[in-house]
């Protein structure tokens, strides 16, 4: 029988690795976490904490992992009040716009609208001019280069 444990740490293991050659870090759930304000949004379905799924088949979720991510989102944005924060992630039914007789899918457009319940929560707190919400790491990278790319020098290129 085939030990599923042993892929799961393997996968870890890989992964740590990853982000450790991409010098990136990550970051913990912030200590400052009121579960009273996750049990409101919950009982208010106020995104990312909403019902998805079909509640019949045993598929549905509730939204507790999304909103932890998105309170941990947010605390990186206010404990790096210098930097522009770029969440990732392919839920764009949690986290973006719901677009109306349009399609929903990653756009060239960039950065995505948020949803409209995270959006005023950004504002609120300040943070809309800052946080950013792409769908993939390879749309991010296109959006990056074709913004900044001309401000990296080209090495072939020799200053007098």
């Amino acid at each position: 029988m085939h030990d599923l444990s042993l892929g799961v740490s393997g996968y870890e293991i890989a992964l740590r690795n990853r982000i450790s050659e991409l010098e990136a870090e990550v970051v913990s759930l912030p200590d400052t976490i009121d579960h009273t304000d996750i049990a409101r949004r919950a009982s208010e379905r106020r995104a990312p904490y909403g019902v998805a799924g079909n509640r019949d088949d045993g598929q549905a979720k509730d939204g507790y992992r999304d909103t932890l991510i998105w309170l941990t989102v947010l605390d990186v944005a206010k404990q790096e009040p210098g930097c522009d924060v770029w969440f990732v992630s392919n839920n764009y039914s949690d986290f973006g716009a719901k677009l109306e007789n349009s399609d929903s899918r990653d756009t060239f457009e960039y950065p995505l609208d948020w949803h409209s319940e995270l959006s005023p929560e950004l504002d609120q707190q300040g943070l809309l001019s800052r946080v950013f919400y792409a769908r993939s790491l390879s749309r991010l990278e296109q959006h990056l280069l074709s913004k900044f790319a001309w401000q990296v020098p080209d090495s072939r290129t020799t200053a007098f």
